[in-house]
């Protein structure tokens, strides 16, 4: 037991440095692009960049890596980069675009909506849409029950059945293989539904320095997840991995109610507090009778 904590205190570690040489790195590129980049800053990427790499490659980690592997998961010590990557995108990507969560859920839906308001381009609202759409669609799909019940191959006729998706989304992560370009719709799809959600949160605020540090920490989100494809306890780890990223969508859904806040008349942002505040009270209550 003393072990497994250890170790996971080691991959939480990981996921700090992996966040942090994504935020280094972002904002030494938005300084560069904007010709106000000081190389004294460079100091600070690289300490980053020192850090990842030593989190991955140093013996003492190795060595305890080798042991968590063929006791957690024995299939990973054939695993090459590309499956670790795969493993570590989908990881992020099934739980996050394609799972019932109801903060996950808020949080497109806002997006959308602000998305919708603030943005007149027909096709960037679609793209935008479209992580809340194939949400709801996904979660009433699984609600539904089949049609033609006595029909052979009735399963055809439902049109919004996902029963599929846990065969493709699987431990070993998609399968993906460079050799068969029908192994990269699944990890295309999830890095083109963060690309749209990217995209919403930039459009949703007005304020453009805000925008881009919400999608830093869009980013950052993303890499605490996908640098878990590096572990072999990506999966015995549990839900502890997650957080960073609840956080992150935490903080998304705040700003996003507070920018939708903006443009509401004094009753409906009245309405809205005590809509909020009741439901913080109902998960303070559930969460404590579900213990």
């Amino acid at each position: 037991m003393y072990g497994f904590f250890h170790l996971h205190k080691i991959f939480y570690t990981l996921q700090v440095n992996a966040c942090f040489f994504v935020l280094t790195s972002i904002v030494s590129l938005y300084l560069i692009v904007n010709g106000r980049y000081n190389y004294k800053l460079s100091v600070f990427s690289i300490i980053s960049l020192a850090e990842l790499i030593f989190s991955l490659t140093t013996p003492g980690n190795a060595l305890r890596a080798a042991h968590e592997i063929n006791k957690w998961f024995p299939e990973y010590k054939n695993f090459n980069f590309l499956n670790k990557l795969d493993l570590g995108i989908s990881s992020f990507g099934k739980p996050f675009f394609l799972d019932m969560n109801i903060l996950f859920l808020l949080l497109f839906f806002l997006i959308f909506l602000l998305t919708y308001r603030k943005c007149q381009n027909y096709y960037v609202r679609i793209l935008t849409a479209l992580p809340f759409f194939l949400n709801l669609i996904i979660y009433f799909g699984n609600t539904m029950g089949q049609s033609f019940t006595y029909v052979n191959g009735n399963k055809r006729a439902m049109i919004w059945s996902s029963s599929n998706l846990n065969n493709l989304f699987t431990e070993l992560g998609t399968k993906l293989s460079l050799f068969y370009p029908g192994t990269w719709i699944a990890t295309l799809v999830v890095l083109a539904l963060l690309l749209c959600l990217i995209v919403g949160i930039y459009l949703s605020f007005d304020n453009k320095k805000t925008s881009i540090f919400l999608v830093i920490l869009m980013i950052m989100g993303f890499c605490s997840r996908l640098i878990m494809g590096f572990s072999p306890t990506v999966w015995a780890s549990g839900m502890r991995t997650y957080y960073i990223l609840y956080v992150v969508i935490a903080i998304l859904v705040l700003m996003a109610v507070k920018e939708l806040m903006k443009s509401m008349s004094l009753q409906k942002n009245e309405f809205m507090q005590f809509g909020l505040t009741v439901l913080g009270i109902c998960t303070f209550i559930i969460t404590v009778i579900n213990r």
